[in-house]
């Protein structure tokens, strides 16, 4: 037999403990965010840990999808010894008993990963906007109609787009200086109004962060009182 009976199943979660889990992913997510507001107030180079902090969500995922799995019964393998496996191990017993013909269960996605995928569409949908400027199909329709000597024919690309409503009389591959010089004072008009956005966006996590701060602590402050410690 591949698969552990619940009675023997040495891994085991709770709903509360699932939503604990749910809830660190999000607070590791929080961390990220504020950490890249940073960059404006702390002139250190926190490459390191960014990593940590990534490194730390993604273990936070992975423990999460594990336990989504034990909270769907999902069969599983026999461990490979008499200690609760990890979380990667949970993924491969259950692989295993799935090959062996046992139903095969889907991973819950926590809801931080969720949001983050829907930032991640937004923060496409804007860079789409914002850089208008350097796509080569540009609502002008207008093509560019250089003339390709070696190939005895006319350019077919589309004009480049060097304002907002303003089309060059050529591609991007073709730009006289003048037309060159308003495509690359739009392009990085355009990529500075992303990098606003954003920045305007960490930023409010961080005065959130700040506002939290300066407020209440809840349960840290709890236990403080309780001991009567004042520091």
């Amino acid at each position: 037999m591949h698969a552990d009976s619940p009675q023997v199943r040495r891994e085991w979660v709770t709903s509360r403990g699932l939503e604990m889990l749910d809830e660190l992913v999000g607070a590791l997510q929080e961390c990220q965010l504020a950490l890249k507001s940073m960059r404006v107030d702390v002139g250190l180079t926190l490459d390191e840990l960014e990593r940590d902090l990534r490194k730390a969500r993604e273990s936070a995922s992975l423990a999460y999808g594990a336990a989504s799995l034990l909270d769907q019964a999902a069969d599983l393998a026999r461990g490979w010894t008499d200690y609760p496996s990890r979380p990667k191990a949970i993924f491969a017993r259950h692989r295993v008993a799935a090959d062996y013909g046992a139903p095969s269960k889907t991973p819950a996605v926590p809801t931080a990963d969720r949001y983050e995928e829907t930032l991640r569409r937004a923060y496409k949908l804007k860079m789409n906007e914002a850089r208008g400027a350097e796509s080569r199909t540009t609502a002008s329709g207008r093509r560019c109609g250089t003339y390709l000597g070696q190939q005895d024919r006319s350019c077919r690309q589309r004009v480049a787009r060097i304002g907002h409503d303003v089309f060059a009389e050529h591609c991007p591959d073709h730009l006289d200086d003048a037309e060159r010089e308003l495509y690359e004072h739009f392009r990085q008009q355009a990529a500075m109004t992303v990098a606003q956005a954003h920045r305007d966006e960490f930023r409010r996590i961080a005065d959130q962060w700040i506002e939290q701060r300066l407020g209440p602590r809840s349960w840290v402050e709890q236990v403080i009182r309780s001991t009567g410690w004042t520091g």
